[in-house]
């Protein structure tokens, strides 16, 4: 038996709407990607991308966590991308 999240709408103010079994918008945006009209392509190589990374003190996102795990931590920062 699966649990069913509550009926819940404040898209006006920012909050997620939650329809009968799924998430429906964040913010007032969609999530849920329109459908494609045929199959979708796409390529890529490593060489056209590009990782950054910042370093910041860890309490300052450790909040942003699920319960029971931290952020990593090198040398007193922990980096986000």
């Amino acid at each position: 038996m699966s649990a069913r999240r509550p009926s819940r709408r404040l898209t006006d103010n920012g909050e997620v709407s939650f329809g009968a079994d799924r998430i429906e918008t964040v913010r007032g945006a969609p999530v849920v990607a329109p459908t494609l009209r045929g199959p979708a392509l796409s390529a890529q190589r490593w060489a056209d991308l590009t990782f950054l990374h910042w370093p910041i003190r860890p309490e300052l996102v450790a909040p942003f966590f699920p319960a029971g795990s931290r952020p990593d931590v090198i040398d007193g920062f922990t980096y986000v991308a």
